[in-house]
């Protein structure tokens, strides 16, 4: 994936390189939180936007960090995050 600097971005050649590979690092990481949550939702996992679930989502991100290390643990809490991001954008 292909990431194109916005033209209003001013930097040495350097760190908009960074720029590059930073972006770059994001797509491919939301890639694999896109497959994680499609695959969560067609086993039926559901209420990741209900409001009522906040305190829960907080929980489960600590219980994440805190606990032992899967392979996934890094995109669970991502999309923990992301669902926390998405109710504070209500």
């Amino acid at each position: 994936m292909k990431f194109s600097v916005p033209r209003n971005l001013e930097g040495s050649q350097r760190e908009i390189a960074e720029c590059r590979v930073l972006c770059e690092c994001v797509d491919a990481f939301a890639k694999e939180m896109k497959a994680k949550l499609c695959m969560k939702a067609i086993h039926g996992y559901r209420g990741w936007d209900d409001e009522a679930n906040t305190e829960g989502l907080r929980h489960m991100i600590q219980r994440r960090v805190d606990g032992p290390k899967p392979t996934t643990k890094d995109i669970d809490i991502a999309n923990y995050a992301m669902f926390l991001w998405n109710l504070n954008q209500e």
